[in-house]
């Protein structure tokens, strides 16, 4: 179980450093935005796959939780975004 617990956090590493490339480069707010989500995505994913492999349930609850204030701020973001316009695109 260790074996597959570690090959996941490794991908997810992997994954990890690609969006943080992708937020360096993008220019748009948009761009930034969706590369913040989806790392928030990411580290939501390593959360729940250390309570997984620990056994712990309070961290699912917490992930739970991240991921609902993640997905407001997403949403606030993409509303202010509709509204004022993006320079960048």
């Amino acid at each position: 179980m260790s074996v597959v617990i570690t090959g996941c956090f490794a991908g997810i590493l992997l994954a990890i450093a690609i969006v943080v490339a992708w937020l360096l480069r993008s220019r748009s707010l948009l761009d930034r935005t969706l590369a913040l989500d989806v790392l928030g995505v990411l580290l939501l994913q390593a959360l729940v796959i250390f309570a997984a492999g620990s056994g712990e349930g309070r961290f699912v609850n917490v992930a739970i939780v991240i991921a609902l204030v993640g997905f407001i701020a997403t949403v606030t973001a993409a509303g202010f975004v509709e509204r004022r316009g993006d320079p960048g695109d």
